[in-house]
């Protein structure tokens, strides 16, 4: 409650662990299937679930992986 919102929460949390020391970090929302990645002295990425993205060395796809486990990506919607 004392952030305001869920964005206000993302963003206050996110640079808390940045100023921690904390390399990068990643939010990967559900309902919007968007993917926010954060680290020191870069601009922090928003990008969808099908676009490609690099976290600690590794690039791939959330939307990729979800379907490669044999799950229907739509199906992760919460609250439709």
């Amino acid at each position: 409650e004392s952030f305001g919102n869920n964005s206000e929460y993302v963003n206050i949390k996110t640079q808390a662990l940045l100023d921690f020391g904390v390399e990068q970090v990643i939010w990967v929302f559900t309902k919007s299937r968007k993917i926010t990645v954060a680290q020191n002295n870069s601009p922090w990425l928003t990008m969808n679930w099908n676009d490609k993205v690099t976290v600690m060395g590794h690039t791939f796809s959330i939307e990729q992986l979800i379907e490669e486990d044999g799950i229907d990506p739509m199906s992760l919607f919460l609250n439709q």
